[in-house]
């Protein structure tokens, strides 16, 4: 399905792009920093870190640290768009918004000390933002499968029903 290998690519460019976000200018303290260097990946890592040196500085700070979980996450939604693509399950949407809603309440949380963490508006708005891009995205071409599987289904019917409809006859 075209609609579904649609939702499928733009949720792994989201992921890649979330992924190199965080490759190219998150602190290297992070852990993912030292599991990269346990499976032998330290030189690439390094040398794509080398190359982006000089446009981190130039970059504002949301870009490298509040951007790249948003992406993942619409990168979460598209991906099960692509997997619920031209159903209308409720559970369809229970699956949507499970890390949407999560990412949003952990970072409201942060904001009333609920859990550890530093609240952050940029961080806030951006997952509100992404999460409404991912579900604008996922309607839309979800509403195009239903709307052609309709048609589809639409044309099977009325060929059926031209050629076996009551008190027709074939000569």
């Amino acid at each position: 399905m075209k609609t579904r290998k649609s939702l499928s690519v733009m949720s792994g460019i989201c992921l890649a792009a979330g992924s190199l976000l965080y490759i190219c200018f998150r602190p290297r303290s992070l852990l993912m920093f030292q599991w990269a260097n346990s499976i032998g990946t330290k030189q690439n890592i390094s040398f794509i870190r080398g190359a982006t040196k000089e446009i981190g500085h130039r970059l504002p700070e949301w870009f490298m640290y509040s951007l790249p979980f948003s992406l993942w996450v619409v990168s979460y939604m598209l991906a099960i768009g692509a997997v619920w693509v031209g159903s209308r399950s409720p559970v369809r949407l229970v699956w949507l918004s499970i890390v949407p809603v999560l990412s949003i309440a952990s970072e409201i949380a942060q904001a009333v000390h609920l859990i550890p963490g530093s609240f952050d508006w940029v961080d806030l708005g951006l997952l509100t933002t992404g999460s409404i891009i991912g579900a604008i995205l996922i309607k839309a071409n979800g509403v195009a499968e239903y709307d052609k599987q309709k048609n589809q289904e639409s044309s099977v019917s009325r060929v059926t029903h031209t050629i076996y409809s009551p008190g027709r006859r074939k000569y």
